[in-house]
């Protein structure tokens, strides 16, 4: 048997194609998989049988941590002018943010990109 017909036989026996998109959703989150909302049927089927989201890159992950990194070595002259969750001082509070937002952040601060740059990870 290969591999394509095994998974093919335990998404027939977990009765997982008659499962629609939503069903499939929500069966991901009562399993604690933490699906990702845009993820396709087949994508949700596939994490119900392995058990784990594959690790997606983010290309802005890198400015999260150059924004957090800048922010946080400069606290003392920022922090009245923060109004993010990066008033937290957590330097991971940027991950939280949508992509655009970290965008916004990115474009309003341009006379500091080479040193926010820096900070990237």
């Amino acid at each position: 048997m290969s591999t394509n017909e095994s998974i093919l036989d335990i998404i027939e026996s977990a009765g997982l194609r008659a499962c629609n998109r939503t069903e499939l959703y929500q069966m991901c989150q009562q399993a604690g998989l933490n699906p990702v909302p845009a993820n396709t049927r087949e994508e949700l089927m596939a994490l119900i049988i392995i058990g784990t989201q594959p690790e997606m890159v983010n290309d802005l992950d890198s400015w999260r941590h150059g924004l957090a990194g800048y922010v946080l070595d400069h606290w003392r002259v920022l922090q009245n002018q923060i109004k993010c969750p990066l008033k937290s001082q957590d330097p991971l509070s940027c991950f939280g943010c949508l992509d655009t937002k970290v965008t916004c952040c990115l474009a309003s601060n341009e006379s500091n990109l080479i040193s926010i740059r820096k900070y990237r990870k």
